[in-house]
């Protein structure tokens, strides 16, 4: 198979996984063909499956299969799990909630 791109010999086709939308409507489509040219070090995806790509997300009712999936921000440092009726101070290193000072 020929590059697209530089013309020569030797794609590699590999399979990836990406993600359309967000929130409630996002939406994670595996085992996406995309083609890798050895020689020009180019990716990229062939018009027939973007036309499916597209499909799938047309019709992702019928098609996709709700699994659970978790999600994690970049960027955001790592603060303590902390129930909802606690607030965390960054900046004082304050624990404070209703429960710790009806207590006292």
């Amino acid at each position: 198979m020929l590059c697209d791109i530089c013309g020569s010999e030797g794609v590699k086709i590999r399979q990836i996984t990406r993600t359309y939308g967000k929130g409630k409507d996002l939406l994670v489509i595996e085992n996406i063909p995309v083609i890798t040219c050895t020689h020009c070090g180019e990716s990229y995806l062939t018009t027939e499956t973007l036309h499916k790509i597209e499909q799938i997300k047309t019709n992702r009712k019928k098609l996709a299969v709700e699994r659970p999936v978790e999600v994690a921000t970049f960027g955001l440092s790592i603060v303590p799990k902390i129930n909802c009726c606690f607030s965390y101070s960054l900046t004082n290193n304050l624990l404070t909630s209703t429960q710790q000072t009806k207590g006292k």
